[in-house]
């Protein structure tokens, strides 16, 4: 039970150390996340990829792209521009990486 703990802890430490980096600095996922999933817990590196994605999803980044609107500082325009492209990006990057083998 207490390795079950620790993993779980570990975990939400990173991804609180992530959270504090990509508010601060718009980084976290690939930097962070899928590094600490190899290394400290063991995933592989695609489910560490697909992890992190998963996590990625709206509600997360949601929360900080609404502190920086309610402050002025997104360019909407440029945002659905650059969303456009990385769900383009995304999708091909994805389909590329599940294809390689994990050894």
């Amino acid at each position: 039970m207490w390795v079950l703990y620790n993993y779980i802890g570990g975990v939400l430490l990173v991804g609180i150390i992530a959270g504090v980096l990509s508010g601060l600095f718009g980084i976290g996922g690939g930097v962070v996340i899928v590094p600490a999933l190899v290394i400290l817990f063991g995933l592989t590196q695609q489910t560490a990829q697909g992890t992190t994605l998963a996590m990625l999803a709206i509600p997360v980044s949601l929360v900080a792209a609404l502190n920086y609107t309610k402050a002025g500082m997104v360019n909407w325009k440029v945002a659905v521009l650059l969303a456009v492209g990385f769900v383009v990006g995304g999708f091909v990057g994805s389909k590329v990486a599940v294809g390689i083998d994990g050894a």
